[in-house]
C-alpha cells in the first residue's frame, strides 16, 4: 500500500515538531533527502520541494501559503469612548436617559 498526501504531512510534522527541540539533533540534509527517496518510491506524485517547504515553515501543508491570524478589531463606543464588548446597551440606554 503506497503512502498518502496525508501520510506525507503526518512524517512532515513529526519531522518539524522533532527539529523544536532544543537538545536533540535537527533532522540533516542527507536524512531528508534519505526520506525523500523513500517517499518518492511509495507515491510517484510526491512533490519534495513542498513538503521541503513545509517542513522548513515556509508554506501551510497544501503548498500554500501559511495562514495568518486576522487581526482583531476593537470596537469603540460613540458615545463614553470604552470598549462596546464590555458595557455595550447599558451605556447606549444611560446616555439616551440623560440626553
Amino acid at each position: 500500500m503506497s503512502m498518502s498526501k496525508q501520510d506525507f504531512v503526518a512524517l512532515a510534522d513529526a519531522i518539524r515538531q522533532h527539529n523544536e527541540y532544543e537538545n536533540m539533533p535537527k533532522f540533516t540534509e542527507d536524512h531528508l533527502n534519505t526520506l525523500i527517496l523513500f517517499c518518492r518510491g511509495q507515491n510517484h506524485a510526491f512533490m519534495s520541494g513542498r513538503w521541503l517547504d513545509y517542513i522548513a515553515g515556509e508554506c501551510g501543508p497544501n503548498g500554500g501559503a501559511i495562514k495568518q491570524p486576522k487581526p482583531r478589531r476593537r470596537v469603540v463606543c460613540e458615545h463614553c469612548g470604552g470598549l462596546e464588548k464590555t458595557h455595550g446597551a447599558s451605556c447606549y440606554a444611560e446616555t439616551q436617559s440623560r440626553g
